[in-house]
């Protein structure tokens, strides 16, 4: 379980329904986007229908209820809108109010634009897999691999062509053709991963969750 969720904060009041949904959450936000076999490599997006969903707010605390993307640029949310129910007062959430959005079964969590500066203006980003130390997000610039025009079998078609991998405040574009030399330089001091990605079976872009998640498991 990622320790980040360790520190929640939750109002005193109506603890157990927070205590069960805490449980939905872990799956919700650490482990919701185990896919099968590329599957978590491609696109996912956030839409403006109003769905149940979670904020978690820069204390720590979290609400729970209704939310919906609001504005978008490209395939990139500038911003949520949250509401207890349909005619209750709506509430809007950019990347400098919370720390992550849970929606749709999709993690979005809010980085600093300067990860050098904590304090610099957010962004939002969509998790392809969040950890305590190191983290693959979706590029919102990414370009995804297209079906085969000629008839033949695509096997990575919608497959994003390239990544973002975050550590510490490094946040390094991660592309197919360099996937493994760059984790390589990024993970290698992690000697338990080290040695497992001489597999060649399993260290390879496609299984790119399960290769963020041994990272994290071993650290």
């Amino acid at each position: 379980m990622d320790k980040k969720f360790n520190n929640f904060k939750y109002p005193k009041s109506n603890i157990m329904k927070q205590l069960l949904f805490t449980l939905l959450l872990i799956s919700q936000f650490s482990f919701a986007q185990i896919f099968s076999t590329n599957q978590h490599l491609k696109r996912s997006s956030v839409s403006g229908q109003w769905l149940n969903g979670t904020v978690m707010l820069n204390d720590g605390s979290m609400i729970d209820s209704q939310v919906r993307g609001y504005i978008f640029k490209g395939n990139d949310v500038k911003s949520f809108r949250f509401r207890e129910k349909k005619g209750a007062e709506v509430l809007t959430y950019r990347p400098d109010d919370c720390k992550q959005v849970g929606y749709e079964g999709l993690n979005i969590i809010s980085l600093p634009k300067n990860l050098k500066k904590p304090q610099s203006k957010r962004r939002f980003y969509i998790a392809v897999y969040y950890g305590e130390h190191f983290s693959v997000l979706q590029n919102p610039k990414a370009n995804s691999t297209s079906t085969d025009l000629t008839g033949g079998l695509s096997l990575n078609s919608g497959e994003m062509q390239n990544v973002l991998a975050l550590k510490g405040n490094q946040l390094v574009k991660v592309n197919r053709l360099n996937f493994k030399k760059q984790f390589r330089k990024m993970l290698s001091d992690n000697k338990e991963w080290a040695q497992k990605a001489k597999d060649k079976k399993w260290f390879k872009y496609s299984n790119v969750y399960d290769v963020a998640d041994h990272y994290n498991t071993t650290k």
